[in-house]
């Protein structure tokens, strides 16, 4: 991909050109808009309107990838690859007019978290019901004190009816 002058040439004559380093950069050609930086391994793009930054990324991100696809197989990809705005707006306008079928909504989780919280409940109330029974029995106190537990045993017990 890359020529021996140390540009990466591209499809539509754009030569995308090597730094060694971001201190370099100073002596990249502006016009090119465009430099791989070697140190730091990124791809450094550069334009006078900051609201076209993302269109030219996502053009070269297109050349780039036609030209690893050409340079692997010898042969230019098809233009699935080539995905534009106006692709992405056809796809939100068909979905709007119910040409594209919908997700559809998922609520197994929120049955098994009703379940496991009814579960746990029951569990911890049923748990109270033998405290008070005992209590009521042989009127010793000091079993109150289990109640200090509780919320760990909560928690605990949803973590184990989850698995």
């Amino acid at each position: 991909m890359k020529n021996d002058t140390g540009r990466v040439c591209l499809r539509s004559g754009l030569q995308i050109q090597m730094l060694p380093s971001i201190r370099d950069l100073k002596l990249a050609q502006k016009h090119q808009c465009a430099a791989f930086i070697q140190e730091e391994s990124f791809l450094l793009i550069w334009d006078s309107d900051p609201n076209n930054i993302i269109q030219r990324a996502a053009d070269l991100e297109n050349q780039l990838v036609e030209r690893s696809w050409q340079s692997a197989t010898g042969v230019y990809p098809k233009s699935k690859l080539q995905r534009r705005p106006s692709d992405i707006a056809t796809k939100d306008a068909l979905l709007e007019a119910g040409g594209v079928d919908k997700r559809h909504k998922s609520y197994i989780n929120s049955f098994i978290t009703s379940l496991t919280l009814t579960l746990s409940f029951a569990i911890i109330g049923m748990g109270f019901r033998v405290l008070v029974q005992e209590i009521t029995v042989d009127g010793n106190y000091r079993r109150l004190a289990v109640l200090a537990y509780t919320p760990i045993q909560f928690f605990i017990s949803l973590v184990c009816l989850y698995l």
